[in-house]
């Protein structure tokens, strides 16, 4: 009986492994990366000095995730897949079983060519982005996102969020929206540098020492029940 039930579990096992691997992928045409899943921290940069590539693992975390490796047979594996269709790599994190509070995490690192688009539709999400990017469409109940560089239009929806957004140039073409019910949001543009803002909250805190002038780029757009924003 015990060796039944682990040839079912081997078997479900070998059934979850990727279907792709990122050794086999080419990475120079890639346009879009798109992101699915339960939950995962995730970094994507568009460094043109380091090699393109993308690595997916998993990892636990939490209080007993130290206990439970040891004692537990249930491995926290990696079990996301990936695809490339045309110019858009698909990514799937897979989803958490009811029965596993183990809090098995999954993780992405990717370096692909500036200009990227980057889509991102999970539940829980830490994600950092670093570099040059087209847009950005993150859906998250609970995120924790930042941004060091540059993205024509980003925009965020979900329940809970954490939003750090430091541009290093500006195009006079930006877009930022967010919609959350609780957002916590910090976004620097640059001292010199003339922007629209709005913030419809129904309790907010704003930190920002400019006017808002209106039909300038950059925008931002801020949206929620509870909104701490600060504005640069």
């Amino acid at each position: 009986m015990i060796m039944e039930i682990y040839g079912i579990a081997l078997a479900l096992a070998l059934a979850m492994a990727p279907v792709a691997h990122a050794d086999s992928m080419d990475l120079t045409s890639i346009k879009a990366i798109a992101i699915s899943g339960d939950a995962s921290r995730t970094h994507v940069s568009t460094n043109a000095d380091a090699a393109y590539r993308i690595e997916t693992g998993s990892d636990r975390g939490g209080w007993f995730s130290h206990w439970y490796s040891i004692w537990s047979w249930n491995i926290c594996r990696d079990v996301s897949r990936m695809h490339v269709e045309g110019t858009t790599l698909y990514i799937d994190t897979g989803s958490s079983s009811w029965l596993d509070r183990s809090d098995c995490r999954a993780e992405i690192d990717a370096n692909v060519p500036a200009g990227a688009t980057v889509e991102i539709d999970q539940q829980a999400l830490d994600v950092k982005l670093d570099g040059d990017f087209a847009r950005v469409r993150i859906a998250v109940r609970a995120g924790d996102i930042s941004l060091n560089g540059h993205a024509s239009a980003l925009a965020i929806k979900g329940e809970a969020l954490q939003a750090r957004l430091s541009y290093d140039k500006v195009l006079r073409d930006e877009v930022v929206a967010i919609d959350a019910k609780l957002v916590d949001a910090y976004v620097d543009f640059g001292r010199d540098t003339p922007l629209e803002y709005s913030v419809a909250a129904m309790a907010s805190s704003v930190d920002s020492a400019r006017p808002s002038v209106t039909g300038a780029r950059p925008s931002i757009d801020i949206k929620g029940m509870l909104v701490s924003a600060t504005i640069r």
